[in-house]
């Protein structure tokens, strides 16, 4: 994955991903993603720049993950979140789309506070030099995560 940058202001964030070499962009993938194909991606704009480009999202109203979950959190906002982006990466695998390019950066998710919405970032690109796989995030997210109450803590721990 290229150099990635965030900037957010006013719950108006914008993420931006400037490729490298070997990384291309797959168009079929990009016109997938637009079309909305799958509920929770967030829309990716492309410009393409010689041998690199600029792959770009733009979100509004929403929170990044990181302080949506920020403590003390209920136990319920984070099930609610985890099991949403489970269902994004069973929709990504049933459609066999690289797992590995579905950003969980926890500053990269965002949710809208008032739907409880999630939404992720599938960067559609080929020869992605930094792979990440999600059961890495599902098993470093609980551990980041304070909770309001402790009994709530011993229910996740385990996990």
């Amino acid at each position: 994955m290229g150099k990635i940058r965030i900037h957010g202001k006013n719950k108006i964030y914008t993420v931006k991903n400037f490729t490298k070499y070997p990384e291309e962009v797959n168009e079929l993938l990009l016109q997938s993603i637009n079309r909305g194909d799958i509920p929770g991606i967030l829309q990716v704009e492309y410009e393409p720049l010689g041998r690199k480009a600029e792959l770009a999202i733009s979100i509004r109203n929403c929170e990044q993950l990181s302080l949506y979950l920020a403590p003390p959190t209920d136990v319920e906002n984070f099930l609610d979140v985890i099991l949403q982006i489970s269902g994004i990466l069973k929709e990504l695998d049933a459609r066999q789309y690289n797992l590995g390019n579905l950003d969980l950066q926890m500053d990269r998710i965002f949710v809208n506070p008032v739907s409880r919405e999630v939404f992720c970032i599938y960067w559609p690109t080929v020869n992605n030099t930094e792979e990440r796989a999600p059961q890495e995030f599902l098993r470093r997210v609980p551990a980041r995560i304070q909770f309001r109450s402790h009994s709530a803590k011993k229910y996740i721990d385990p996990y």
